[in-house]
């Protein structure tokens, strides 16, 4: 852990083959440019955001993904994964799990200003949107979770509709989501919690009707 953290004049560093793991924090504020992966690591857990390939390809081997391993890779508009990848795969360029039920990463290098979520999704991953330059997201009915930083700071979205099956709002969720101005809870809404932070610095939101069945609310 922490192996070469504000190592800033370190640029660029090839990983031996005999390597399986990389630690926490191991090139945290580093000058690495390059992605930090061999074909013995299972683990994919560094993608510089300096780096000006415009699209990625997860290895085959890879069977786990670090929370926030693509946060602010602004130039980065697709990202692929290898077809005979047992645990990922790629729809459009956005990545979810194999299955399709979680979506774990939308490129934040990707322009458009709409999306509209697969009917397959159930779960919003950790960061999914964030510092995406989308302005109105359609979630799915079948989704059940916004888990914590979801949309955070997604400062173009405008809008956003929840459908009645989520069941809760994880903290800092829209957090400097400074354009929304508009939350809308489904009828009928199954929303049981909204976590720490969830909308704050979210400045254009004004006004908001909570639905009757929340229980708890966070700071």
């Amino acid at each position: 852990d922490n192996a070469f953290q504000y190592a800033s004049s370190l640029t660029s560093i090839t990983i031996p083959k005999s390597v399986t793991s990389i630690g926490n924090l191991a090139f945290y504020q580093s000058g690495i440019t390059n992605v930090l992966y061999n074909e013995n690591m299972t683990t994919l857990i560094y993608y510089p955001s300096s780096l000006k390939e415009d699209n990625f390809e997860i290895p085959a081997g890879v069977t786990s993904i670090v929370d926030n391993v693509f946060y602010n890779a602004t130039k980065l508009t697709a990202i692929d994964v290898d077809e005979n990848n047992v645990n990922y795969k790629s729809i459009n360029g956005v990545l979810f799990n194999k299955t399709g039920t979680i979506l774990i990463q939308y490129p934040v290098g990707n322009n458009a200003t709409r999306y509209e979520i697969p009917a397959s999704v159930t779960i919003i991953g950790n960061h999914a949107f964030s510092a995406s330059s989308l302005t109105s997201i359609t979630i799915p009915e079948g989704v059940t979770s916004i888990v914590a930083n979801a949309f955070a700071g997604a400062t173009k979205l405008e809008s956003i509709t929840i459908p009645a099956n989520v069941e809760s709002i994880g903290s800092n969720a829209f957090q400097d989501a400074t354009s929304l101005e508009t939350v809308t809870f489904e009828a009928g809404s199954q929303l049981d919690s909204i976590g720490h932070y969830a909308f704050q610095s979210a400045t254009a939101l004004t006004s908001i009707n909570i639905p009757e069945g929340v229980k708890s609310m966070g700071t």
